[in-house]
């Protein structure tokens, strides 16, 4: 007697990381979603998509990146090297109320009469790896102490977290600035000491609008101060003390 035809093996497809390049996560100009799209539950190692939602949820409190292995150093996207400035006309809007009366940051050293990086060029990302731009090492781009970081945005579309400006690595070090999940500008800080980051959130993004971003890191306090269009929104100190 013939035997039994056997049932086809259902292929199931499982958890997918995301296997794009690290431009994804480093630079200027960063794509929609850090994680991609999954269809499993194991998003990472460590990390399902129950804790993702989670985190989205209640965004992150200072503590280890959980995001740390998806931040490395990158080597695509186009450098940008002794580009001209281009000038253009932008207005910032009206600012949202609430926001704290801006005062000088604590343990901040005198700021300098010129900025020591300014790249005046106006660029636009659809999160495909050639719009990304990856500006060359610098010291002047990635000081020590105490120093401020200033810049223009008009985020349209995309989701999860967006970084329109990064400039760190691991372990916790440099700065970054998001659009959180929720929808807010957010900037990050890091404390290679213990390995953690410090992170403050700011106001809604206006989809469509310039804004002006500028992020304050105080290196006596490890104290960050974020503002948007000139106006101080969130002010943080590390959660524990840096020995």
């Amino acid at each position: 007697t013939a035997a039994p035809p056997r049932q086809p093996l259902t292929r199931l497809r499982g958890a997918q990381r995301d296997t794009r390049p690290a431009w994804m996560t480093k630079g200027v100009g960063i794509g929609t979603a850090i994680l991609g799209e999954a269809t499993g539950e194991l998003l990472k190692p460590g990390m399902t998509k129950k804790d993702l939602e989670e985190l989205e949820s209640r965004g992150l409190s200072d503590g280890p990146d959980p995001f740390g292995d998806v931040f490395r150093q990158s080597e695509s996207g186009r450098v940008a090297m002794d580009r001209l400035p281009s000038s253009r006309s932008l207005s910032a809007g009206e600012s949202e109320p609430g926001p704290e009366v801006a005062t000088p940051a604590e343990g901040c050293e005198a700021a300098s009469a010129d900025p020591t990086f300014e790249h005046l060029d106006e660029h636009s990302f659809d999160g495909v790896a050639a719009a990304a731009l990856d500006f060359p090492y610098a010291a002047a781009q990635n000081p020590s102490g105490s120093f401020s970081v200033d810049f223009w945005a008009r985020p349209r579309g995309g989701s999860g977290y967006r970084s329109p400006l990064a400039s760190r690595d691991m372990p916790a070090r440099g700065y970054t600035f998001f659009i959180t999940p929720q929808g807010r500008w957010a900037f990050w800080a890091g404390l290679p000491e213990k390995n953690e980051w410090t992170k403050v959130d700011g106001p809604c993004v206006r989809e469509g609008e310039w804004q002006r971003i500028t992020g304050v890191y105080a290196a006596a306090s490890r104290s960050l101060r974020l503002l948007v269009d000139g106006a101080e929104y969130a002010r943080r100190r590390p959660a524990t003390p840096v020995e």
